[in-house]
């Protein structure tokens, strides 16, 4: 049921996996080897393991995690991220990690983040009502638009479209923005990538490099 879909944690929705793989198919997308290669680097770069990746850091203890992540290893945020939420159940400590990782470049952080963001809606019955469903739309579909605004626009709409979904099944409704919501949205997602982005300079980072590959936009084409 959608109520049981709600109260399960992220990895229980199907976001353990954050694996490039899941998502792309050389032959699939008609890639060549060198293509291939540079979207395995985009990947890595903004958070997103293959499945090799995802068992060495799932084997690290916490402690482990915790020094790499210390040093700036992007993915041992996420896998902290999702140590701390599967097998702590410390969702403050996990955004914490998801946050830190989209600081350092992670666009794959921001739909954990809006993920938390929905759970925390529904936890708090906020989406009872009127005013407290629409602010908390706004902030999900924030974290969806930074997503795009740092280069990743084929997931930001997947995510987008994903969440209209999960919507229209739980509220029995279409979801419609009008557009000073969107205007909303808009601000908010400007006040989170300014937020993100004055955090790397803090820490002596350069600008977020938003650039999309070529070979990214074919991925999502090809699906």
């Amino acid at each position: 049921s959608v109520e049981d879909q709600d109260n399960k944690k992220p990895s229980e929705k199907g976001h353990t996996e954050i694996s490039p793989e899941n998502v792309v198919d050389p032959k699939r997308a008609k890639i060549e080897l060198p293509e291939y290669q540079e979207l395995m680097r985009w990947d890595s770069e903004h958070g997103y393991m293959s499945r090799e990746d995802s068992q060495v850091y799932q084997s690290y203890s916490e402690q482990t995690l915790k020094d790499l992540s210390n040093a700036g290893d992007v993915k041992a945020m996420m896998a902290l991220g999702l140590y701390y939420i599967e097998k702590d159940n410390r969702p403050d400590d996990s955004n914490a990690q998801f946050h830190k990782a989209a600081v350092y470049g992670a666009t794959v952080a921001l739909t954990y983040l809006a993920s938390q963001a929905q759970i925390d809606m529904i936890a708090t019955e906020a989406d009872k009502t009127p005013e407290g469903r629409e602010q908390g739309v706004t902030e999900i579909m924030a974290y969806y638009k930074v997503a795009a605004m740092r280069g990743d626009q084929g997931q930001s709409v997947a995510n987008i479209n994903a969440y209209t979904t999960v919507y229209k099944v739980r509220y029995g409704q279409e979801l419609s923005l009008d557009k000073e919501q969107l205007d909303e949205i808009d601000r908010k997602a400007k006040a989170i990538y300014d937020d993100l982005q004055k955090q790397r300079h803090d820490l002596g980072l350069g600008d977020f490099d938003n650039s999309t590959p070529e070979v990214l936009k074919k991925r999502f084409s090809s699906k």
